[in-house]
């Protein structure tokens, strides 16, 4: 039996603490297969930073639809996964977790996947890593005068 876990995220300039996450969701359940959200350009720019992200939503999915553990990438169009989650029930997924780094940056959709039967989860998430942080160095490293 196929256990369905859907996560979602903005995921934008790929790094490990990005991969660790994904591990981490689809390790969650036997036979697991994980669904990610990925966060449109304009819902970030709205609600995050107006600069960001670097990546095209559409260069985002592309790259998550290349890891071994995500089985399946689609645009969400908000940070409420909710009407994603709609839509995978209506095509007769029954998602049986949600999973949400421990970032914790605006959370939707824990009270609609419980209603359904769901639970909602937060996997470890890896600190060490961030767009930011990355985005930061290379400004420091390539605006610097040699």
């Amino acid at each position: 039996m196929t256990n369905y876990i859907y996560t979602y995220g903005v995921f934008d300039l790929l790094h490990p603490g990005h991969v660790r996450f994904l591990k981490k969701c689809k390790e969650l359940m036997p036979s697991s297969y994980l669904i990610v959200g990925v966060i449109s350009d304009s819902e970030v720019r709205k609600n995050k930073d107006p600069r960001k992200p670097i990546l095209s939503q559409n260069d985002r999915m592309e790259i998550l639809s290349h890891l071994n553990t995500v089985d399946r990438v689609m645009l969400q169009h908000t940070y409420d996964p909710v009407p994603n989650l709609i839509n995978l029930k209506n095509e007769g997924l029954k998602i049986e977790i949600l999973a949400k780094g421990d970032d914790k940056f605006q959370i939707h959709g824990e009270k609609y996947l419980i209603d359904n039967g769901g639970k909602f989860v937060f996997p470890k998430y890896e600190n060490e890593f961030s767009t930011s942080d990355i985005i930061k160095k290379i400004v420091q490293n390539f605006t610097q005068k040699e």
